[in-house]
């Protein structure tokens, strides 16, 4: 088996390479159904399927071996999606144990304060880490009461034999054949058959995973992973950089960015120089300038041009950015959902298409019906379009904001702004506000950081200052042109 391992720094085009050794194989004569492409996460998986399907001409049926890790053990295993724990089932937990769960523990154990989310979170870590659970619970501070956490995944372990329902950690020890015997089928996973594999991301795979991908890929001839040790966000969750910095195989660094200009490139790699453990990695900016520069407070940025993300590292510090945004007009994102719903934006231009004479059909007229604007006698068919006048309608109707009421003020006046300041709606926005760890994947021309972090961050990164580099890193490697900082209002900030 030939191991390599593409170590891509940000920006570096390690997806556009990794269609390149898809290429190789299809041209060397590989089916594609004996191509796999694995990944952590969707969006890894969705991109770069989408990808080989528009450059290569193949179906999502072609390329069945295209999936994040999870889903590969899920249908190796033959599992149907009622095996599997699901929000109604995390719900009786919750009652069950008197915990408050969400089934959401994606911003760290760190941040989850007492919740019972932080309870579940610990539980999973330690079998992800593939360690004791009482050596993740002094791993990540040891704050919650060590009897509760007991009690709880006691009761969890409990539960879930007695439902016969899975979380996605016992689809990959099952994999393995170390299931807890409650909730033991009776079988392993065998290695998929599929000549080469491209595992993507590897820096996002925990322990355990590690150990599914080398079991799952085990008759291949070609094992190829990519990533970047640098840009690890969820060692909270258990990655592990130390798959990569231990990898054994070829090594090779993708060592062009096409993103990083040189001053926002120097200050990354300031950053990069004081984390302890990382993989060595020598690579070049583009040519162009860039600026760093500082802020004293949020509010003096201007959104009014070209594309912006605008970050902190938890999501209660979010609502400081977006109030920016608001007050300057501009139309916005937040994790990644608009903040003028679509459903607004449709019953604006069906109101306005009336307004204007033109026919609007009955589909997005019915839901005027459905807000009160227009009579609920009147019927539509849905694929028909009709005018004002068809309608009975007086010529001269009333603009939306004086209409649509069911519009909370406050947003319809923030709307008004926007379309005052020329920004439109139905655009794809320009500015997206997030937490860094929701930033990961994406660029802009500017990216606006704050530097102040939590009491519980702050804690974390004493426990693991390495960790919190790394998100600091993945932050100001957004940046495409310009990168503005803010300087710190408390005592607890990132040492940059």
């Amino acid at each position: 088996m030939r191991r390599r391992l593409l170590l891509g720094p940000p920006g570096t085009g390690k997806t556009t390479r990794l269609l390149k050794e898809v290429q190789g194989f299809l041209d060397a004569g590989v089916k594609p159904d004996r191509i796999a492409f694995a990944s952590f996460t969707r969006a890894a998986v969705r991109e770069a399927k989408e990808a080989a399907m528009i450059k290569f001409g193949l179906s999502a049926q072609e390329l069945p071996y295209f999936r994040t890790l999870h889903s590969l053990t899920f249908h190796s295993l033959g599992m149907r999606r009622a095996d599997i724990l699901g929000r109604d089932d995390i719900q009786r937990l919750a009652e069950i144990t008197g915990e408050e769960i969400s089934g959401h523990h994606d911003l760290g154990i760190s941040t989850l304060g007492e919740r019972g989310d932080a309870l579940l979170a610990l539980d999973q870590t330690s079998r992800a880490r593939r360690i004791t659970l009482e050596a993740e619970y002094h791993n990540q501070g040891g704050y919650i009461d060590w009897y509760r956490l007991l009690r709880f995944v006691e009761s969890y372990r409990l539960f879930r034999g007695d439902t016969g329902k899975l979380d996605f950690t016992d689809l990959l020890e099952m994999y393995l054949g170390e299931n807890d015997p409650l909730v033991d089928r009776g079988y392993a996973g065998r290695p998929l058959p599929v000549d080469v594999v491209i595992v993507d991301e590897v820096q996002d795979l925990t322990p355990l995973m590690w150990r599914v991908v080398e079991r799952m890929f085990s008759n291949v001839r070609e094992f190829i992973c990519a990533g970047d040790d640098d840009q690890v966000l969820y060692s909270w969750a258990g990655s592990d950089p130390e798959s990569i910095i231990n990898f054994v195989g070829e090594h090779e660094v993708l060592a062009h960015s096409y993103r990083l200009p040189r001053a926002v490139h120097d200050y990354a790699t300031q950053v990069t120089a004081r984390i302890e453990r990382r993989h060595p990695k020598l690579f070049h900016p583009r040519d162009a300038e860039g600026t760093v520069d500082w802020f004293m407070r949020p509010e003096e940025v201007d959104l009014s041009s070209g594309t912006w993300l605008l970050l902190a590292r938890t999501r209660r510090q979010l609502s400081a950015l977006t109030e920016i945004a608001r007050s300057q007009g501009v139309a916005y994102s937040l994790m990644g959902n608009n903040a003028v719903s679509m459903a607004t934006v449709r019953l604006i231009q069906a109101w306005e298409g009336l307004r204007r004479g033109h026919p609007v059909a009955g589909a997005e007229l019915k839901k005027l019906v459905s807000v009160g604007v227009l009579s609920e006698h009147l019927h539509f068919d849905s694929d028909t379009e009709y005018t004002r006048s068809e309608l009975g309608l007086p010529e001269v109707l009333p603009i939306w904001h004086e209409v649509l009421t069911e519009i909370p003020y406050i947003e319809r006046e923030y709307m008004i702004s926007c379309l005052r300041r020329g920004e439109k709606l139905t655009n794809e926005v320009r500015v997206r506000i997030g937490t860094i760890h929701y930033a990961k994947g994406l660029e802009a021309d500017n990216v606006l950081l704050l530097t102040d972090i939590t009491e519980r961050v702050r804690k974390g990164m004493d426990l693991d200052p390495d960790s919190e580099e790394r998100v600091l890193y993945v932050g100001i490697t957004r940046a495409k042109e310009n990168l503005f900082l803010v300087t710190p209002r408390t005592s607890r900030f990132y040492n940059i």
